[in-house]
């Protein structure tokens, strides 16, 4: 468990917070205020991690405060967070993935390159498929299916239930989900 990338641990004045950047804003998002413990149990919570690793380190960090305690704060602390989407299990994808495909056509003096499933091939474009043309052609078209949980290709810029723009070094992406 780990807290959502599109979350971050702001210090606004005197208070830090954790906050809802990007999408999670535009989807009306809840931002936490943290406590200085809080402030260390987010952290922890930066990067992949069980509630049992984080309660080893807390009482390392903590020595003095009964394990007890340190446990049923963190506890709180992580449904806390659940309870308002910051962290939660990311549902596993049994979704098949179709094969790709891999077409050039010309069409109207353009030579478009298409990579993905041929099912979203319209039968109509056969009669305009030519051969290998290697890199000479104006238009590249690729089709991806990801399960938008574990899609890492590049910094998310706007994620809903339907879409995932996303960008990198050297492009923006639209993945329907």
């Amino acid at each position: 468990m780990k807290i959502r990338e599109e979350y971050i641990i702001k210090k606004v004045e005197n208070e830090t917070y954790l906050l809802p950047t990007g999408q999670a804003i535009a989807s009306f998002r809840h931002g936490v205020k943290l406590n200085d413990v809080g402030v260390i149990f987010a952290r922890e919570l930066e990067e992949e991690t069980t509630p049992g690793e984080i309660l080893g380190k807390l009482r390392k960090m903590f020595p003095e405060v009964p394990a007890e305690q340190l446990e049923n704060d963190l506890n709180s602390f992580i449904n806390e967070l659940k309870s308002v989407g910051v962290i939660g299990e990311e549902p596993a994808s049994d979704y098949c993935f179709p094969e790709e495909v891999q077409r050039y056509y010309n069409i109207a003096g353009l030579t478009l390159f298409y990579t993905g499933p041929e099912s979203l091939i319209f039968e109509n474009l056969e009669k305009y498929e030519s051969r290998d043309v290697g890199t000479n052609y104006d238009q590249e078209i690729n089709v991806y299916f990801y399960d938008t949980h574990s899609f890492k290709i590049g910094k998310p810029i706007v994620r809903s239930t339907e879409i995932l723009i996303y960008e990198n070094m050297t492009e923006f992406g639209l993945v329907y989900t």
